[in-house]
């Protein structure tokens, strides 16, 4: 898979990356698995160091981070810049400062013959992240920053179309002082992902993507017996009853168009009580007229362009197929 961001306002190439060579993805495991050793011995207060570090170069520089992803994938800048900064900075320092009672020892029910039973957490080494580009800090950040704090060590793949941000985020960790070998990013294929995941130094996975890739991942830790955990896409409800504040609704309504309605955490359908239907619709009408198209590199626009011209198609086709079998465009 080549690993290549074309800014989908202009068509123009933003940061292409070369596909690692199976000798780096080696070095990469071997730096990594060597890191955890000296990593996993330091106190929680030592690892809070170098996160707390970069949380502070995440807010400084979320202007210019904001621009990259605004460039390798379309979000709005204004939202682009929140995401890219004090969005990451307050997550890293939650973990800086609470990892620790997060998996402090838990006291059990007491054997019968008396002593002291508790459940330790011990860190594990390496974790396998694997993530989505919708988001593109906010996602491999997320996973990294607890794993980190509880002593594990990070191989991030990132999304083969935001290599710039992956970039990014492994070079504000590595200037706010990890260690060589505490956080990678790999731009590893994806025979060379399978053969990460299988080896024996890769203690967990985690992934954020479709159900499709879900299972394909689960599939593969599950067969070299090691954990997973996935985040996968949904269809969520939103329903709208009799009573409800219409007004308030619909402005919630809104939350489907976020980032061009490519977010996992928005509502994907909305099914409205048949008495309030045209009620409701009038006020969402009213608010999605007020969205602003355009530019996403205009502090102005409010609703960027989707992330590649065949994302746009495939929600045209979808479009047109609804209204093929009786839906009525509104």
């Amino acid at each position: 898979m080549a690993y290549q961001s074309i800014d989908p306002m202009s068509g123009e190439e933003v940061f292409p990356a070369p596909t690692a060579t199976d000798a780096e993805v080696e070095q990469a495991l071997a730096t990594a698995h060597e890191a955890f050793r000296s990593w996993s011995a330091l106190s929680f207060a030592e690892r809070a160091e170098p996160i707390r570090r970069a949380a502070a170069l995440f807010r400084e520089r979320a202007e210019e981070l904001g621009a990259l992803q605004t460039a390798e994938m379309g979000m709005p800048i204004g939202f682009s810049v929140m995401m890219s900064g004090e969005m990451i900075a307050d997550m890293l320092e939650y973990y800086a400062d609470n990892a620790e009672s997060f998996v402090a020892d838990e006291p059990i029910a007491a054997a019968p013959e008396g002593g002291t039973d508790y459940l330790s957490h011990e860190p594990m080494g390496i974790i396998y992240a694997i993530e989505f580009w919708n988001v593109p800090y906010y996602q491999p950040v997320r996973p990294a920053c607890g794993n980190l704090m509880a002593g594990n060590v990070v191989i991030l793949k990132h999304a083969s179309n935001v290599p710039g941000c992956a970039n990014a985020v492994a070079d504000i960790f590595r200037e706010a002082g990890l260690p060589e070998g505490v956080f990678t990013n790999l731009y590893a294929s994806h025979a060379q992902s399978d053969a990460t995941i299988a080896d024996s130094r890769v203690r967990g996975v985690t992934l954020t993507g479709s159900d499709a890739a879900g299972a394909r991942i689960a599939e593969k830790a599950d067969v070299a017996i090691k954990p997973a955990v996935l985040e996968l896409g949904g269809s969520d409800p939103m329903v709208v009853l009799e009573d409800a504040d219409l007004a308030v609704t619909a402005q919630c309504s809104m939350f489907r168009f976020l980032n061009a309605g490519q977010a996992c955490i928005s509502n994907k359908r909305i099914i409205v009580a048949g008495e309030i239907f045209d009620e409701y619709l009038e006020q969402f009408r009213f608010l999605g007229d007020s969205m602003v198209a355009g530019d996403p590199k205009d502090q102005a626009t409010t609703y960027g362009p989707m992330v590649s011209v065949q994302a746009a198609d495939e929600v045209r086709d979808q479009i047109r197929r609804a209204v093929e079998a009786g839906a009525t465009a509104v």
